[in-house]
């Protein structure tokens, strides 16, 4: 039996900027700000800056917060599903409590 994927997609908070433009941030993500001078700008700006927050996470080994539900009016940011996995995956390892070197271990 195939089991479907769930598409990951975080809510984005489009805010117009006093000078113009659109400030973005994420409620589930607060490190991923940025800005765009147009609605397409910012959500393009809003991908790059989700994915470099990230990255940071990776790099860390923190646990990466999942999505908030989406409202049907919200502005969303889809995870590409590579991108969505590996923070799946370093999700789990984190609440397995399994090191590295045990990890290692087990894989051979």
């Amino acid at each position: 039996m195939r089991e479907t994927v769930e598409i990951m997609r975080y809510p984005v908070t489009l805010t117009p900027a006093p000078e113009g433009g659109y400030m973005v941030s994420f409620v589930d993500i607060p490190e991923a700000l940025t800005q765009g001078e147009t609605v397409a700008e910012a959500m393009e700006a809003a991908k790059d800056a989700l994915l470099t927050a990230f990255d940071f996470y990776f790099e860390d080994n923190e646990l990466i917060p999942l999505p908030s539900p989406l409202n049907s009016h919200d502005h969303f940011i889809e995870v590409p599903l590579s991108v969505a996995s590996k923070v799946l995956l370093l999700n789990a390892f984190l609440q397995s409590e399994i090191t590295q070197q045990e990890l290692a271990r087990r894989i051979g």
